[in-house]
């Protein structure tokens, strides 16, 4: 039986505690009926319980997909139940701006828009035009943390040559590690990496030397941003720098290697459930 908010309110301790009379197995059956049926409130209510949330993650069996449909239920979430309630609150912020004290507040909700363009609409036009219209602001806020994800947005989606990519990116390693943000400082590792890799692979030739000094600087790049995320355990960035050293690896022809960096990829987008 789920227990309602007001138990955990009385009994903050419950929370850590798994629920006795279900188990995982259970639970997730029940999730991915609801899934299938597209039965919202059920998923809202279940997720609403720490006791149930809490049994599905710690459930870690390699055969288990618990990650999988916990992702799942949250993007469902997201995109069917919670789309109509964040363009909601944008307009709400959007028609008070000048009554805003903190002018940061339109411009991050703005900036948040574009990464639901981005990753959720997967319209990189549209983020990018977003995220360009608010720079400026930004700038004049004298923000330089938010103005520094914004120019991130804009060079994630502004199709550019690999090398600007690449000077754009060492930068932002460089500004988020400065700022102490080791999440995006490690995303922003994956990206250079990225771009140093379609970099070699326009070098051919003459440059055949050049090529190879940028896939070393690739699999350094990737090789300290898995470490990293791994110490985090921050599993989306490792799923993208196993899959950038597995490209890499490609375009060195070692398919051993290439193969066991793109087996830890698939295993990790398994078990997390990822999409993009």
């Amino acid at each position: 039986m789920l227990k309602e908010q007001e138990f955990y309110t009385k009994n903050p301790a419950e929370k850590w505690k798994l629920p006795e009379e279900r188990s995982s197995v259970e639970i997730v059956g029940d999730l991915n009926e609801a899934l299938k049926s597209k039965n919202f409130n059920q998923i809202q209510e279940m997720l609403k319980d720490p006791q149930i949330t809490r049994e599905v993650l710690l459930d870690r069996r390699e055969e288990s997909n618990n990650l999988a449909v916990l992702r799942e239920c949250f993007d469902s979430m997201l995109k069917e139940r919670f789309r109509e309630r964040f363009f909601k609150i944008l307009t709400i912020i959007s028609e008070n701006e000048e009554r805003l004290k903190d002018k940061t507040v339109f411009i991050i909700a703005l900036h948040n828009l574009a990464t639901w363009e981005s990753s959720t609409n997967k319209n990189s036009e549209n983020a990018l035009e977003v995220n360009k219209g608010i720079l400026n602001r930004a700038i004049d806020a004298q923000d330089k943390i938010l103005e520094t994800k914004i120019r991130y947005g804009i060079a994630h989606n502004k199709i550019l040559k690999p090398k600007d990519k690449v000077n754009d990116f060492e930068g932002f390693i460089k500004s988020f590690n400065e700022f102490g943000n080791k999440y995006d400082a490690i995303q922003a590792m994956n990206e250079a990496s990225k771009s140093y890799l379609s970099l070699a692979q326009g070098q051919w030739g003459n440059s055949r030397e050049l090529k190879f000094e940028n896939l070393a600087k690739a699999k350094k790049m990737a090789e300290e941003a898995l470490e990293k995320a791994e110490k985090l355990n921050y599993s989306n960035a490792m799923y993208k720098a196993n899959l950038v050293l597995a490209d890499i690896y490609s375009e060195m022809k070692d398919k051993v290697r290439s193969g066991k960096y793109q087996k830890e990829a698939e295993r990790l987008k398994k078990m997390i459930g990822y999409k993009y």
